[in-house]
């Protein structure tokens, strides 16, 4: 699957939104998922794949890479004060409550 959202997103930049989206939409079926299509600008366009590359890269070590490539574009998917809310694994409350290192 990884090589099918690397191929949407060499489409993407080179500004063919019906390949990349012809790519994405097959695997957002199997997934339950409803089509999506990319409606530009650019910026607009890698937003939308990075959604759908972290539900692909989720654990597989190569989010940051992409996060900083995003950067690079000028697409800062995390601006200063926020960290986002994609959580892998929540901490319990009690964990949070009674751990003196917790913040």
């Amino acid at each position: 699957m990884s090589s099918d959202s690397v191929s949407a997103e060499v489409l993407v930049r080179a500004g063919d939104r019906g390949g990349a989206a012809a790519l994405v939409n097959p695997l957002r079926a199997a997934w339950g998922l409803p089509p999506i299509s990319f409606p530009g600008p650019l910026a607009a366009d890698l937003r939308i794949m990075a959604e759908e590359r972290s539900r692909e890269l989720f654990l597989t070590g190569e989010r940051l890479a992409t996060l900083r490539r995003y950067l690079k574009d000028g697409v800062d998917l995390f601006p200063a004060g926020t960290g986002g809310t994609a959580t892998c694994f929540p901490v319990p409350q009690q964990e949070l409550d009674t751990n003196p290192n917790a913040r």
